[in-house]
């Protein structure tokens, strides 16, 4: 049945699937509850700054840890019991990479996907960038599986002037469903920025493993001739997806209801990806990379000089 629809995306979920594409967040996620640690492991936390307390709660990892807390509504503090567990990694790594003919450096991001999270890292990286004077901006999006689509059009309006489109939606054979502009964007969507980069330039990383809403970002400065992108070409994925139940067993479908667009009316899915300007085969591997270990990072390094 699903095969008859012809979309490569739409799928059928057993419940175990369903229930977990569905996932709703626990009350302390969605309330963000704040409470005052009043001890660490035994150790009150009166005359600690902030740094000590963050020192106390490290440890070897499975290891148990006790916080006592209190918080408003609670008559008494509580000792909550914990198991110590492996930070996850930023969304974003950042370096500084010194040009060959110049001491500026250009500044290197690579963002393992997109989310709320590595919208507001990137506002915060790209101020830093400006107050360091970079020469320019490499975005490494390889194998970004993509994310939140609303957060590609706020990153992407970072490097571009109000008024530009960003992407559009379409649905029900080709009718535009929305379209979304630099500087039109609800603050939901788009939290406070850095001042907008428009000058500098920009190359963007990629290949086969960026993806969705990293495609969004990639094709949103590309088809703006705002940044230049090299590597291999994009997966290809461009679709808006909803989550509908279907049996009392708890079954579900996963199915593509409109899609995305380039600015330029680019058909993401259609056209089997984002083509580079500069094909690169290099592949990225394990944490920050340079120049010498890279040749795609290489090739941006020459075009931000080239630029600059």
């Amino acid at each position: 049945m699903v095969a008859s629809l012809g979309d490569r995306y739409t799928e059928f979920l057993v419940p175990s699937k369903f229930r977990q594409a569905l996932r709703r967040p626990q009350p302390a996620e969605r309330d963000y509850l704040e409470v005052q640690y009043t001890g660490i492991d035994g150790y009150p936390t009166d005359n600690l700054s902030r740094n000590e307390m963050v020192a106390l709660m490290r440890g070897p990892s499975t290891s148990a840890l006790i916080l006592t807390i209190s918080r408003q509504g609670l008559s008494h503090s509580r000792a909550v019991y914990l198991e110590r567990r492996p930070l996850p990694q930023p969304p974003i790594k950042e370096a500084h990479i010194l040009l060959d003919s110049s001491k500026r450096p250009a500044q290197y991001l690579r963002m393992h996907y997109v989310s709320s999270s590595a919208t507001r890292q990137m506002a915060s990286l790209l101020r830093q960038g400006q107050r360091d004077d970079v020469a320019g901006f490499i975005l490494d999006l390889r194998n970004n599986p993509g994310g939140v689509f609303e957060e590609a059009v706020a990153e992407a309006a970072y490097f571009l002037e109000p008024g530009q489109p960003i992407a559009q939606t379409v649905r029900n054979q080709e009718v535009i469903d929305n379209v979304w502009v630099a500087g039109d964007l609800s603050l939901e969507v788009f939290p406070k920025q850095p001042s907008r980069l428009t000058t500098k330039p920009v190359v963007i990383l990629v290949n086969s493993g960026t993806a969705s809403a990293a495609e969004v970002l990639t094709g949103a400065l590309h088809d703006n001739h705002r940044a230049t992108v090299v590597g291999q070409k994009t997966f290809g994925k461009g679709v808006v997806q909803f989550y509908f139940p279907i049996d009392d067993a708890g079954s579900g479908l996963k199915v593509t209801v409109s899609k995305y667009l380039g600015p330029t009316g680019y058909d993401i899915s259609r056209n089997g990806g984002i083509v580079p300007d500069i094909t690169c085969n290099d592949y990225p591997h394990g944490g920050l990379l340079t120049a010498s270990d890279d040749r795609c990072i290489a090739a941006a390094l020459q075009l931000i000089q080239a630029a600059s």
